[in-house]
């Protein structure tokens, strides 16, 4: 499975996990200029910008290491951007982020998502 694909399949198994958690998803891979937001979700007044990060089981780089400086500090620009455009009320912004490894194989994988991590 290449980059796009695995990273578009993490993307969905995390904004199914939100919506299990009762949070309506109101956007995915918004492009805000050379900024990205994989996930948008809210639940009463809160909104979350999600970054998903994926790999597959047994690469030697664990998606949870994936998360710099530089891409904390594009989250938060895209989030800025995305809050400046839309409608969206809310009281509370959360920047949260999702570690996903995937085993292609057995078509399983496991999810680690990190509330206010970013």
């Amino acid at each position: 499975m290449d980059k796009v694909p695995l990273g578009r399949l993490a993307e969905r198994l995390v904004g199914e996990t939100l919506e299990r958690r009762g949070y309506q998803l109101l956007d995915s891979n918004v492009r805000l200029g050379p900024l990205e937001i994989d996930l948008v979700a809210a639940r009463g007044r809160t909104v979350v910008f999600c970054e998903v990060r994926a790999r597959k089981l047994g690469s030697p780089v664990d998606p949870r290491f994936t998360f710099d400086h530089e891409k904390r500090r594009h989250v938060r620009e895209a989030a800025a951007r995305y809050l400046a455009t839309r409608r969206v009320a809310y009281d509370v912004v959360r920047l949260d982020a999702a570690a996903v490894w995937v085993d292609v194989e057995r078509r399983r994988a496991r999810i680690r998502y990190f509330e206010d991590a970013l």
